[in-house]
């Protein structure tokens, strides 16, 4: 994020916390201060001010959650197949190790409408954590976090690219060693269901043979 004044100009960046999403940017044009927000998928959303003159943040509020953040690595893993761009994954890593040896691992996609999925605090996703596994947020072709080619490369006759960016983000935690087909499981709820069910469909082989009630929501 830049801050730039009146005419474009830009006078610096603000350093984020760390991989996640900015949230909620509030100010008075009157008055020299910035709040924004800021989440990522193992903190809850706390807010930051900021100055145009003064560099220094010092924490505003937070959301207080009992969780413990620190036995997590979180990463954003680029695959460049054909344009795919599957987004950040989570995962437990005891010891500060990375994920390995078939860990269990839940992906959640959306692919549609332009709508971004971006980093965020999903207090559910904790209990799954915590009992070892791993949890990946795919960025798929229909969504909005690469511009509107992005979006419109994943919609009406290009559907099935969303599909396929949710096959190969799949088939790269299995080909990288993070989980095995017979542990892994997809999620989704409305358009995200669509994706479930299809991905499931056409290639089975790469999830987990569970009934379709345990392994995608619709």
């Amino acid at each position: 994020m830049e801050i730039r004044d009146l005419e474009g100009k830009p006078i610096r960046k603000l350093d984020l916390p760390g991989l996640g999403t900015v949230d909620e940017l509030e100010g008075e044009p009157d008055h020299d201060e910035l709040f924004y927000g800021f989440v990522n998928f193992t903190e809850p959303l706390e807010n930051l001010p900021d100055q145009r003159h003064n560099p220094a943040q010092q924490l505003w509020a937070k959301l207080e959650v009992q969780s413990n953040p620190s036995p997590y690595l979180v990463e954003q893993k680029i695959l460049r197949v054909e344009g795919r761009h599957p987004g950040p994954d989570v995962y437990r890593a005891p010891q500060g190790h990375p994920a390995r040896w078939g860990t269990p691992f839940l992906i959640y996609g959306y692919g549609g409408f332009g709508i971004s999925e971006t980093p965020s605090f999903w207090a559910g996703a904790y209990p799954w954590l915590e009992a070892g596994g791993g949890f990946a947020l795919v960025n798929l072709r229909g969504g909005g976090e690469f511009g509107e080619q992005w979006h419109q490369d994943g919609m009406l006759l290009k559907k099935q690219n969303v599909f396929d960016d949710c096959i190969a983000a799949a088939e790269y935690l299995i080909r990288e060693g993070y989980t095995k087909p017979e542990r892994l499981a997809v999620r989704g709820g409305s358009n995200g269901g669509l994706l479930a069910g299809a991905v499931l469909t056409q290639r089975p082989i790469s999830f987990a043979r569970l009934s379709a009630r345990d392994r995608c929501s619709i």
